[in-house]
C-alpha cells in the first residue's frame, strides 16, 4: 500500500514539475532518469496522442516495467501529420491489433543512448526493421526526423519523432 501511495506521489510531483515548466523532455539539463518511460511521456502534454495509443494498444503496461526500451516517440504534431481519420480508425478497438503494429514499429528492446547510436537497421518490437541514419547530432528514423534526443529515463531512452512510422507490409 505504500508502494502505491509513494508512486502516486512520485506521480503527481512529476507533473506539478512539467506543469509548472520545471521539467522538460529533452532539455538535458533535467534529471529524468528515476522516472519509467510511461511517467516522462504521461507527464508530457507534447506525448498526450502516443500516451492515447500506447494506452488502446496495451503497450502502457511494458513502459512502466523494469525492462529496458528505446523508444523513437512521435509528438502531437507529428500525429497531426498523418492524413484525417487514420487516427481515430487506428484507436478503434476492433483495431487494437494494427495499432499494436504500429506502436511496436517504434520501440526497439534495450537501452540505446545517443553516443551508441549509430547508422544500422535495427529491429523493432514489431518484428520489422527500422533504418537509422547517424550525421553527427542529426538523427533519422527511416523518413522521420529526431528532433529531441536523449531523454533518459530508469527503463529506456526516448527520442523524439516529427513524423509517425509507419510499417511497410511484408
Amino acid at each position: 500500500m505504500n508502494k502505491i501511495i509513494l508512486g502516486f506521489i512520485a506521480l503527481a510531483a512529476v507533473v506539478l514539475a512539467f506543469s509548472l515548466g520545471g521539467l522538460k523532455a529533452g532539455s538535458g539539463d533535467q534529471n529524468t532518469d528515476t522516472l519509467t518511460l510511461l511517467e516522462i511521456t504521461s507527464a508530457d502534454p507534447s506525448f498526450s496522442t502516443f500516451v492515447s495509443a500506447l494506452k488502446a494498444s496495451g503497450f502502457d503496461e511494458k513502459l512502466k516495467g523494469s525492462k529496458d526500451f528505446t523508444i523513437f516517440a512521435p509528438s502531437n504534431d507529428a500525429f497531426a501529420k498523418l492524413p484525417a481519420g487514420v487516427l481515430q480508425t487506428l484507436l478503434k478497438p476492433q483495431n487494437k491489433d494494427k495499432l499494436k503494429e504500429v506502436i511496436s514499429y517504434h520501440i526497439i528492446p534495450g537501452k540505446i543512448e545517443g553516443e551508441q547510436l549509430h547508422s544500422s537497421i535495427v529491429g523493432t518490437l514489431s518484428g520489422k526493421k527500422i533504418n537509422l541514419k547517424v550525421n553527427g547530432s542529426n538523427i533519422n528514423v527511416n523518413n522521420a526526423k529526431v528532433v529531441k534526443s536523449d531523454i533518459k529515463a530508469s527503463n529506456g531512452v526516448i527520442y523524439v519523432l516529427d513524423t509517425v512510422l509507419v510499417p511497410q507490409p511484408h
